[in-house]
């Protein structure tokens, strides 16, 4: 089973998201403690880190510097608004940063989360199949279009 680490605020929003991932893979959820997060990466190794923007703001920029620096290999998911996502402008522009526009449904995360988890980081196989789902913004973000 993939392992997932779902990072955020801890809320019904979380909740439910991990509810829904964990039907079909090992989710641990993180609150957006630097310290916890820091830890809990080293110790599990995730496949695949998702991170739910909701409410995080300024505080969460030492998480996204660890994920920049010791997870360059591991693929991210970040949800969240446009507003939400401004903050962080820096690092979603990396290679391994996806953004998913809220709102999205549960669904549609696990799909795009399995599309990630599947095809890897950065192949050629990946670019092919994430042709139709991921575009390019205007200032070099990449956002996964919700079809």
């Amino acid at each position: 089973m993939k392992k997932i680490v779902l990072i955020g605020k801890f809320n019904l929003a979380l909740q439910g998201l991990n509810k829904h991932l964990s039907q079909n893979h090992d989710v641990q959820i993180c609150v957006d403690n630097y310290d916890m997060v820091k830890s809990m990466l080293a110790s599990i190794k995730p496949d695949l880190i998702i991170v739910c923007l909701i409410e995080l703001g300024m505080p969460a920029l030492g998480i996204f510097g660890e994920l920049r620096n010791n997870y360059s290999s591991t693929k991210i998911l970040c949800i969240g608004t446009k507003e939400e996502q401004e903050c962080f402008t820096e690092y979603l522009q990396l290679d391994n940063f996806n953004i998913l526009a809220r709102p999205v449904s549960n669904e549609k995360i696990s799909e795009i989360a399995n599309l990630l988890l599947t095809y890897g980081k950065n192949t050629e196989t990946a670019d092919e199949n994430f042709t139709e789902e991921v575009s390019s913004a205007e200032d070099g973000r990449k956002n996964i279009l919700c079809r």
